[in-house]
């Protein structure tokens, strides 16, 4: 008996130090994003959120943004306001404006325990699938022809063959 307990506690606590990571092409990250536009024109929502949630877990800051949005309105998935702030929230270390909006909308939606729960759910998901724990910079970059600056974000956690080694997300 105690014998099986240890190598459970031993296995448990292997786990819980071992970081998980995916390689992904960014063929394969862009295809997913192309895939779940498509799926929202063709109103298939339940099969765009589930698409653009893949993308999030993979660190993606427009793919948490559109997540948090879906939970937000409740399309694609049930309504779920402490999820929409949270994912919101992730997609804000980005530093975009309209997503930094969209962030204090979510918040006058909650009430003081939700957003105790919320603040939770985001510190969670920023510590999992935020710029960090995805190998993400953002940075502003001029549009070609004009002034006009735009936030860019991109994966720089690469392997030797040039792969994104993307949060295992599962």
């Amino acid at each position: 008996m105690q014998i099986r307990l240890y190598v459970l506690l031993t296995t448990l606590l292997a786990a819980a130090g071992t970081t998980h990571a995916a390689t992904i092409t960014e063929q394969e990250l862009n295809q997913t994003l192309i895939d779940a536009s498509n799926a929202v024109q063709e109103r298939q929502y339940d099969h765009a959120f589930a698409l653009y949630q893949k993308a999030a877990k993979w660190g993606d800051k427009y793919a948490q943004f559109v997540v948090g949005n879906m939970y937000h309105l409740g399309t694609g998935t049930e309504q779920d306001n402490v999820a929409a702030y949270a994912w919101l929230k992730t997609a804000s270390e980005a530093r975009v404006r309209e997503y930094r909006q969209a962030l204090k909308d979510a918040e006058q939606a909650l009430s003081a325990s939700q957003m105790t729960r919320a603040e939770q759910l985001a510190e969670n998901l920023i510590e999992n699938y935020g710029m960090k724990a995805a190998g993400v910079i953002c940075k502003k970059a001029a549009r070609i022809g004009t002034n006009i600056r735009k936030m860019q974000c991109t994966h720089n956690n690469r392997t030797g063959s040039g792969k994104i080694r993307v949060p295992d997300g599962s």
